[in-house]
């Protein structure tokens, strides 16, 4: 029996783990070395972490934990959880079961692209989903959008801090307002309504091409791939999503679910790598002051039975 268990050893799974390790309560991280970040060529935004390999940031900070002997690290895959009398458990793929007070979801989101060719190939080598991410790389050259409406019109905008060749590449109908295609219109940016045939470039993004033959130079394409859960452990749990398939948390993680908490790209809110750090943090901190609450309730409970 855990303190808490951890699904999930991304930043905000990690962070939580280290938390509740120094907090002196006794975790269970499961990792199923699936990091939604895997074709990132550098993390970056991270202080002191700028530019590292996600694969680097994980060796280091599960050798980081080994120093926490309260703390054990599974390889494996959870596949479901239910709530017990004590708390919480979980089940792994090859049908072991672990149980824990307190559950933390820190499994993250999957990103599936659009079927278009090149786009797996090139994911993380000129095709993106964030240009705080991946932006300065890429700076000065050919960059492109493929967004449609109201978010197209957000990301071209945002887009010019890195590049003044900004392209959108709306892959059919743009779905802009009269207003909004004036704007860009005037700024010079081109709207580029035709069908997507492919992406091409060796190691590294160079050309979208276009079903009627023609293309454009691009050093740099960000889209917006559609996100789901890692897990289906919120849906096991009945928890209370928002309307793009997040969990709904309050600041430090709760879901509507007492004691499962969210951290990370799984909950509500921003998505990078030390964004996810922080709530893991928060989670990891709130669930240690939440044990140690319940732990102390206890035991005044059982010095007063006795007197």
């Amino acid at each position: 029996m855990y303190d808490v268990i951890i699904v999930g050893a991304g930043p905000a799974g990690l962070t939580a783990a280290l938390y509740l390790g120094r907090a002196c309560r006794k975790v269970a991280l499961f990792d199923n070395n699936q990091p939604r970040n895997y074709a990132s060529q550098g993390m970056h935004g991270f202080i002191s972490r700028d530019g590292m390999l996600p694969g680097e940031f994980r060796k280091i900070s599960r050798d980081q934990l080994a120093n926490y002997a309260n703390v054990d690290i599974y390889d494996a895959t959870v596949v479901t959880g239910r709530q017990v009398a004590e708390g919480f458990e979980i089940e792994l793929e090859d049908g072991h079961t672990f149980r824990g007070r307190k559950l933390i979801v820190a499994s993250g989101l999957k990103d599936e692209l659009a079927l278009i060719e090149g786009f797996n190939r090139l994911w993380g080598r000129g095709v993106f989903p964030c240009p705080y991410c991946d932006g300065w790389e890429v700076r000065d050259q050919p960059l492109a959008v493929h967004y449609t409406g109201d978010a197209a019109f957000r990301m071209v905008r945002l887009l010019t801090n890195w590049s003044a060749d900004v392209t959108l590449i709306t892959d059919g109908p743009s779905e802009l307002s009269d207003e909004q295609r004036r704007q860009l219109v005037a700024a010079g940016i081109p709207v580029r309504e035709e069908k997507i045939a492919r992406v091409e470039g060796e190691n590294h993004l160079e050309r979208v091409v276009f079903e009627d033959g023609s293309s454009i130079p691009c050093k740099g394409l960000f889209t917006r791939p559609i996100q789901t859960q890692s897990t289906s452990l919120a849906d096991a749990f009945n928890c209370e999503m928002d309307d793009l398939g997040r969990v709904k948390t309050s600041p430090v993680g709760g879901t509507s679910i007492p004691g499962l908490y969210v951290a990370g790209d799984a909950q509500a809110g921003g998505q990078n790598v030390v964004m996810a750090a922080a709530a893991g943090a928060m989670a990891g901190g709130f669930v240690s002051e939440e044990l140690a609450f319940e732990n102390f309730a206890s035991r005044v409970e059982s010095k007063s039975v006795k007197n």
